[in-house]
Parts: C-alpha cells; sequence; structure tokens
C-alpha cells in the first residue's frame, strides 16, 4: 500500500520488492528508470509520498520519515528531523500516514495517533503537534489520511467517523 508516488503523467516514484525506491520518467516515448538509494541502507517500509522529481519522502525501515534530494544528477539521504540522525518522532506503519502540502509534511504519530506536521522554512523543518488534534480519542487518527480539497486533511477518527482538519 502506498508504494506509489505519481508527480505527474511523466514522472513516477515507487517502491520496488527489494524496498529501494525508484524514479521511472517518461521522455520521447520511453521509460527511464533510475534507481534513488542503490545500496541496502536507507530502505523504504511504508508510505512514499513526493510532489516534485527532485524529491521523495518516505516511511523508513527504522520508523522514521527520510528523504531524498536530487542535486547535481545524485540522490542525496537526509532524516527530516536532523541532518545526522532522527530526533524521537516515528511515523505509525499504517498505509496512507502520510501527506505533503507543498513543502510541508504531516503525518500520523506511531504511538499517539495524533497528526503531527513539519513546516519547511529556511533549509530545515520543524516538528509541532497540530493543535486541537489528540487532545480526546474522537480526535485522534484510527486510519486512512487524505489531503482533501484545498488545504483540508481528512481521516478515519477513533470513533469510525471520518474527520478532517482544515489547515
Amino acid at each position: 500500500p502506498n508504494s506509489i508516488a505519481a508527480v505527474n503523467e511523466n514522472a513516477v516514484f515507487f517502491r520496488g520488492t527489494d524496498n529501494k525506491i525508484y524514479f521511472a520518467s517518461y521522455a520521447a516515448t520511453i521509460w527511464t528508470i533510475d534507481v534513488v538509494n542503490s545500496g541496502a541502507t536507507y530502505l523504504c517500509a511504508g508510505d512514499l509520498e513526493s510532489n516534485s522529481v527532485s524529491k521523495v519522502f518516505y516511511r523508513g525501515t527504522d520508523g522514521y520519515i527520510h528523504y531524498f534530494t536530487k542535486v547535481l544528477g545524485a540522490w542525496n539521504h537526509n532524516w527530516i528531523e536532523s541532518a545526522t540522525a532522527p530526533l524521537s518522532t516515528k511515523i505509525n506503519s499504517e498505509a496512507n500516514s502520510l501527506i505533503l502540502l507543498s513543502n510541508d509534511v504531516y503525518f500520523r504519530g506511531n504511538t499517539d495517533n495524533k497528526l503531527h506536521r513539519y513546516v519547511f522554512s529556511g533549509g530545515s523543518y520543524t516538528h509541532s503537534i497540530i493543535n486541537g488534534i489528540g487532545k480526546t480519542n474522537n480526535k485522534k487518527i484510527k486510519g486512512n489520511m487524505r489531503l482533501g480539497p484545498s488545504t483540508s486533511i481528512y481521516y478515519l477518527g477513533m470513533d469510525d467517523k471520518i474527520q478532517y482538519y482544515q489547515l
């Protein structure tokens, strides 16, 4: 589940059966496939999201959010929390727990099931928990987060009702 991230009609990221991330692009009647992470490290174990041909976010095998950016033809790895290692916030392992909106990353927390956000500013990401989410069981996420029209996130709440958060 959630192993394909279509950027547009001619560009798509996908997770292979080897849990590596691949980038397929179409030009001049030919599909070209590149390996994003060629080694055995930084493998993908869950959600894969992208809105750019040069950047892809995903849940790593360690449970943290990772991303690759393409710079001068090479794919560079990073954790979203730190340039060297993740700090403490893991993403839930259920499918559809990661959403991108512009440069910001929204995700379902691994143990608290709250809606978390990383806001991109000045080359780094700042973490926060969305206000109001998770104060009661009815506001926690049970599953299937989706980006709605304009700037809203829909999800299945712990009360089995569809809920949303307007950004």
